[in-house]
Formats: structure tokens, C-alpha cells, sequence
């Protein structure tokens, strides 16, 4: 069941610009999610335990906080989608609410940054090609960026039988591809995060993720292991008992009383991307970042 809900507002502007996504603003246009990764940091958080809700007045309040910040001067990415996914099947398609926050932002040419699982994603890039070549990218940003979309699909696994346990609502990674594959080709900068990087699960297709974001034409390529705490590890936990049993023991080795995994396990993830980076000719991060613990 869908919560609907009126907020005061809806942008959320950072104090200092995400040195990963890019992003000085996040918009998230629905609270909870309906893809249920296991793994979400949300789980047990202010968003994890309210229900799935659809902000119905977000593009209206939108329209506020942009004009304000636009008469300023004040432009930057938009990172769409950094606590939900935007293009929920079904919640999207009735409600539209991601669709008419992008037509407030192509208004006044922010750019965005779409975080997303979803292959709906694809009935708006008629409003994400308007927004691509109208919007104002940051000034220290326009010698490094070509256009004001970036696009990032979210991994945890190339393999769809993984990803039906650990992702159930979202869309096979196979049809990930094949979306992604279309937006590249319709000339949009995009990218893949393999994040989170499931250990002893999914940490043995790091080639396979790096060979296939090169086939595909990605433009870079995100890397970052699994991190787990509360109501979320105990969930995660409970998937691997019944799933993966005989790993339950080297998880709690991995994550006990952490929230990440030892400096061992993510130098050595680290080490082993870069390797298979520089193999297929491909970037860490948009612009290049050092992973290094």
C-alpha cells in the first residue's frame, strides 16, 4: 500500500558538493522503496520503517526551492534518487511524480544525476535529453563534464538468480543492461556503481563487471563493498543463513561489531578493481577518485 503524503519541502542542498555523484542537491520524490534490496542503508533508518509514501506535492514545492535557488546563481547537479528509486514500477507509472519533477528541473536547467535499478527510467529521456542540453553545469565542472545528465544503474551482481534474493523488486540485471545499453547509445553520459559489492558472493565478477561496463560504453565505472548496521544486518544476516549458510560464518567474522569490512577486504577489493580498470581502459568514478583504505 502506498502512503500519500504532502511535504514543505523536497530538495535537499548540501553543505559541500558529493565527491563521488557529483551532487550539491539530492530530490527524493517517494520515501521507502518498493525494490526491497536487502542491503539498503535505509533499512532500520528515518526512511526504513514508515512505509512506502509518494510525495504528490514535490514537483509544485520544487518549483519554490529551484526558482530561489536559481535567481542566486546557486546550479548544480541534482542527484535524483539517493534515498529511493524514482522509477518504481507501478508507483511511477501511476504517479508520475518523478516525471513532473524532471519537467520543473529541465525549467530551470539544473542538471541531475538519475540513481537508479529501474528500466522505467527510459519513458523519460525525452525530458532527460531537454535537461542535457539546456542545463548549467558548475563552472569548475564544465571542462570535466560534457553534458548536465549523468545516468548511473546500480549493481550488486551481474547475475540474475543472485539478484532475485538479495534485490526482489527490482528489474533482473539483465534488463539493467539492456537499458543502459539504449541510454548510452542515445548519447547520454552513464555509468555503472557496483555497489555494494557483495563479498564471497558477488566479489568474484569483478572482471565480468569491468569487461561488460567497457562493452557497453560506460563512461566510468563505481566500486564499493558491502556495509551493513542495525535492523539492516540483521536482515541481510537472516538472508545468508537461509541462502548461503555455509558463509554465515565468514560474515560475522567480515562484520563483527562493524559496519564495514576490515581494511584487508576492501584494500584488497580496491587493488583487484583497479587492476581490471586499467585492463579494459576504464574510469573509477566520474571524475577519477582514489578508493584507497
Amino acid at each position: 500500500m502506498v502512503e500519500v503524503v504532502r511535504v514543505r519541502s523536497v530538495l535537499n542542498k548540501h553543505r559541500r558538493r558529493d565527491e563521488w555523484f557529483l551532487d550539491d542537491y539530492s530530490l527524493n520524490p517517494y520515501r521507502g522503496c518498493s525494490f526491497n534490496c536487502i542491503y539498503c542503508y535505509i533499512h532500520g533508518g528515518r526512511y526504513g520503517d514508515r512505509g512506502l509514501a509518494v510525495k504528490v506535492n514535490a514537483p509544485d514545492i520544487l518549483v519554490k526551492e529551484l526558482s530561489r535557488y536559481a535567481r542566486k546563481g546557486e546550479y548544480g547537479f541534482i542527484a535524483i534518487g539517493s534515498a529511493t528509486e524514482p522509477w518504481m514500477t507501478g508507483v511511477e507509472e501511476r504517479y508520475r511524480v518523478t516525471r513532473k519533477c524532471l519537467h520543473v528541473i529541465s525549467k530551470y536547467k539544473f542538471p541531475v544525476h538519475c540513481l537508479t535499478k529501474s528500466t522505467l527510467i527510459l519513458r523519460d529521456l525525452d525530458l532527460l535529453e531537454t535537461i542535457r542540453d539546456n542545463a548549467v553545469i558548475p563552472s569548475d565542472l564544465r571542462d570535466r563534464l560534457r553534458h548536465g545528465v549523468l545516468v548511473t544503474y546500480s549493481f550488486s551482481t551481474l547475475r540474475d538468480d543472485i539478484a532475485g534474493i538479495f534485490e526482489t523488486g527490482a528489474p533482473p540485471p539483465r534488463d539493467r543492461l539492456n537499458a543502459l545499453k539504449r541510454i548510452i547509445d542515445e548519447g547520454f553520459t552513464a555509468g555503472i556503481a557496483y555497489m555494494p559489492i557483495l563479498p564471497f558472493i558477488s566479489d568474484s565478477e569483478i572482471e565480468d563487471m569491468v569487461r561488460i561496463a567497457k562493452d557497453l560504453g560506460c563512461n566510468y565505472v563505481f566500486f564499493a563493498p558491502l556495509t551493513l548496521d542495525g535492523l539492516g544486518k540483521q536482515l541481510y544476516f537472516r538472508v545468508i543463513e537461509k541462502w548461503f549458510p555455509e558463509l554465515l560464518g565468514k560474515y560475522h567474522i567480515l562484520y563483527n561489531r562493524r559496519y564495514s569490512p576490515p581494511k584487508w577486504y576492501a584494500s584488497r577489493l580496491y587493488r583487484e578493481s583497479m587492476r581490471y580498470l586499467e585492463k579494459y581502459g576504464l574510469r573509477l568514478g566520474i571524475i577519477d577518485i582514489d578508493l584507497r583504505v
